[in-house]
């Protein structure tokens, strides 16, 4: 019994150190805000570190809303993820209020009492929750940051908001957008479940860049890619009998609105020639023809952006060299073909999209025609896919 006593507490005190919770409640005590961290143990360091953030808000007892809460700032080539750093700060007020004419637009539905948590990490992400009577807002602000610093995947954890996957790109303090839960006006919605979502009233400091559902990234804003994929290659008109596909494998980067990459085909039989079926530019050679590939690729990336999805079309132009040769030793009376080059060249297309700008797909086609006249294939279609990071 004693054992098992221990046991129990021993589970208790691990619970209590990997599930921090922060609480604040309306004036009124109706309206109650849970802000959890949760963790996950990783293997390498052999303890719990915080995954992500959640908000939960429930009203009278009654859960409205339990999801992720958090923002990515990239700053100095590093991303900070609230949420998945330990809170630093935390500074709880009672009894605040604001006037209506001196608040922001997007409180203009809740009375002028309040209560007030905050809750800071490094390097300079605060997270400031407001619970009401009539709902809830939170607000994140990055201050004390030298330079140039992105903000990124802003989470939506409250109905009827419009997340983006990159705010912008600033210099010094700033302050983003309110979001907003009110009760009152989440209730009528969920009585109605055809109705229309109704307007977020926009706050004063509307830091947005678009509100618009497809937008291009601006070069300040674009973010950077690396992919690692492979390709089956396909040959087209050949002229050479019996020719087979072969397979490569690519590394492509993206840099704002530059598009580049390198692909590798490792050496594998392209044709066989028959016994008395020589032919150009295999002519006396009978055996496996083998051959191996390297190209480049080089273009332009258009980011674009819808909510947390960043799609990026790259137009780009591609070329090859193809290096012949025969293995093994040929049977007598023949002898190995010239080892020689055949160069390919042509246009290709790049389609990548980020869910919640971090993790990459990528699929691209590509057609490249052989320069060597009408002794080669025609040409050379390409169809590949691509997994990668944004950074």
């Amino acid at each position: 019994m004693r054992q098992a006593l221990t046991t129990i507490i021993a589970l208790m005190c691990i619970v209590q150190s990997v599930h921090a919770q922060y609480k604040v409640s309306s004036p009124d005590g109706n309206v109650r805000v849970e802000l959890d961290t949760h963790r996950e143990q990783k293997w390498i360091r052999k303890m719990w570190i915080p995954a992500y953030m959640s908000i939960r808000v429930s009203d009278y007892g009654r859960i409205v809303v339990d999801r992720e809460i958090g923002v990515d700032v990239k700053w100095r080539g590093h991303r900070y993820s609230f949420g998945k750093i330990d809170v630093d700060i935390r500074q709880s007020e009672e009894g605040l209020t604001e006037s209506v004419e001196t608040r922001d637009a997007a409180l203009q539905s809740f009375g002028e009492t309040y209560n007030r948590l905050q809750l800071g990490v490094k390097p300079g992400i605060i997270l400031e929750v407001r619970v009401y009577n009539e709902g809830v807002a939170y607000q994140f602000r990055v201050s004390g940051i030298d330079g140039d610093y992105k903000i990124l995947r802003l989470c939506d954890p409250f109905p009827f908001e419009k997340p983006v996957a990159i705010e912008g790109t600033y210099t010094g303090d700033h302050i983003l957008p309110w979001g907003v839960l009110d009760l009152e006006q989440y209730y009528d919605f969920m009585k109605q479940p055809q109705a229309e979502v109704p307007k977020v009233a926009e706050a004063d400091s509307t830091l947005r860049p678009s509100t618009s559902p497809f937008r291009l990234v601006s070069w300040r804003d674009a973010l950077s890619s690396l992919t690692v994929g492979a390709s089956v290659n396909m040959y087209h008109g050949s002229v050479w009998h019996d020719m087979t596909t072969d397979y490569s494998y690519n590394i492509n980067l993206t840099y704002k609105y530059l598009y580049a990459g390198v692909s590798y085909a490792p050496c594998n039989e392209i044709v066989f020639v028959h016994y008395q079926c020589e032919y150009e530019p295999f002519l006396n050679v009978m055996g496996s023809i083998h051959q191996w590939k390297l190209g480049g690729r080089l273009g332009l990336s258009l980011p674009f952006q819808q909510g947390l999805e960043i799609w990026n079309f790259s137009p780009y132009i591609a070329g090859s060299l193809m290096h012949i040769r025969q293995h093994g030793t040929p049977m007598p009376g023949y002898h190995k073909p010239t080892l020689h080059n055949e160069y390919l060249v042509g246009p290709g297309m790049s389609i990548q999209v980020a869910i919640a700008g971090r993790y990459v797909w990528a699929v691209n086609y590509e057609y490249q025609i052989f320069t060597g006249g009408k002794l080669t294939p025609k040409g050379m279609h390409s169809v590949g896919t691509s997994f990668g990071l944004y950074f």
